[in-house]
């Protein structure tokens, strides 16, 4: 290859980086998931052409929209902070639940800062934190997968126990398992 296409490819790929880099920011606002109905499968020819910077770009994408159900999860978490001080507050006497929900305050008003406290009671609480868990179901919706190849023709479905042997995988856009998408 020549240093001049050795160039031309560079800025082929700064081109559509900057078309796909466009058109992510467009589709992270536009996106309404609600309209995506649960357990569906689509069929996507895409084709985009954009003009950056006066070069006119095209690319081609046709691919399977993969729609998941929509899923309950069972998580654990620690309790909110209001609660878990209005359950503190809840064991003590009147009088002394109105002493410190009127000192506190002050406290951190005249300090400007959280007051001095002993390192075994910051222990405690940390190892009371850690014991303290609640379970609650949370509904979780369905991931979108996109399976696609690049040069306009139809993706080969991907098979999840393909190992790494498998060079020629068609690739796929899932926010879900990939560190790199950031919405």
């Amino acid at each position: 290859m020549t240093t001049s296409t050795l160039q031309q490819q560079g800025v082929d790929q700064e081109l559509a980086a900057v078309l796909w880099a466009a058109t992510d920011k467009v589709a992270g606002k536009e996106l309404d998931r609600d309209k995506l109905n649960q357990n569906e499968s689509h069929q996507v020819r895409l084709m985009v052409t954009g003009e950056i910077d006066g070069k006119t770009i095209q690319r081609s994408l046709h691919g399977t929209l993969k729609v998941g159900a929509d899923q309950e999860r069972a998580v654990s978490a620690t309790p909110d902070q209001p609660t878990l001080v209005a359950l503190i507050l809840s064991k003590l006497n009147e009088a002394t639940r109105e002493k410190i929900l009127a000192e506190l305050p002050q406290q951190f008003a005249a300090l400007g800062t959280w007051p001095e406290v002993a390192p075994h009671l910051i222990e405690s609480a940390e190892q009371m934190l850690r014991n303290i868990r609640s379970k609650k179901t949370v509904k979780v919706r369905g991931n979108v997968r996109f399976v696609y190849d690049a040069n306009g023709q139809p993706a080969k479905p991907m098979n999840r126990r393909t190992t790494g042997r498998n060079r020629h995988r068609p690739m796929q856009s899932n926010c879900r398992e990939s560190r790199r998408c950031t919405k």
